[in-house]
């Protein structure tokens, strides 16, 4: 396998891993705000947590720690400018959905 290869499927890798939990929350959460036509932070917070639990939680910490891991790795080698800037949007994104998680997490189980 060349090297250019391993970088690729990497790259790709990373990507799915790291856009995978945000496309299924926002799959949640917009269906929710269309069918009870509601704008209070209940429904959001409701249809993040029913997704969070649906997707699975330490699954979805799982999945973007492994994107930006990936990610971080093709970043380092960095021969293609654009796939370095989808890398750190990629990463970024992933950063923001473990913060969240974490946030979840506490308010959940240690409040």
């Amino acid at each position: 396998m060349t090297t250019d290869s391993r970088v690729r499927r990497q790259f790709l890798s990373g990507l799915i891993l790291s856009w995978s939990f945000p496309v299924v929350v926002l799959a949640t959460v917009v269906p929710l705000f269309l069918r009870e036509r509601t704008t209070e932070t209940g429904a959001v917070a409701g249809g993040l947590w029913e997704s969070l639990v649906n997707f699975g939680l330490l699954a979805a910490i799982a999945f973007q720690v492994g994107a930006i891991i990936l990610l971080l790795r093709v970043f380092r080698g960095g021969k293609s400018p654009l796939r370095g800037f989808f890398s750190v949007i990629s990463i970024c994104c992933a950063s923001l959905v473990l913060v969240l998680c974490g946030a979840a997490f506490i308010e959940r189980y240690l409040r």
